[in-house]
């Protein structure tokens, strides 16, 4: 799928004041499971640790994905509080979502 299939609606979301990003992960040809989770795990604390420079708040982190983000997005989402797949940088921010869509 590609990233700008949603660019419409994104664009709506933006101007309603959410703060929007698209991040990348790892394919399954690419890293075994849970690199992917890692990854999308990472992204959000890394949004969190770079909050200020975007204007993001830090307290209110929404998830959407489809087909395998969407898969993501939801695991993101139930492995709140479970740091076992919190790896790699900005480890001091929280990789807990407030809302999935998926």
């Amino acid at each position: 799928m590609n990233r700008y299939t949603f660019l419409a609606n994104f664009t709506n979301l933006a101007r309603q004041g959410f703060i929007l990003a698209a991040i990348e992960y790892r394919t399954a040809n690419v890293a075994r499971f849970p690199a992917q989770l890692e990854n999308v795990k990472a992204a959000v604390r890394f949004l969190r640790a770079t909050s200020e420079y975007f204007g993001i708040d830090p307290k209110s982190t929404g998830i959407k994905g489809e087909s395998a983000g969407g898969q993501l997005a939801c695991l993101a989402g139930t492995t709140n509080g479970n740091g076992s797949f919190d790896i790699g940088q900005n480890l001091t921010k929280s990789s807990d979502v407030q809302a999935v869509c998926a």
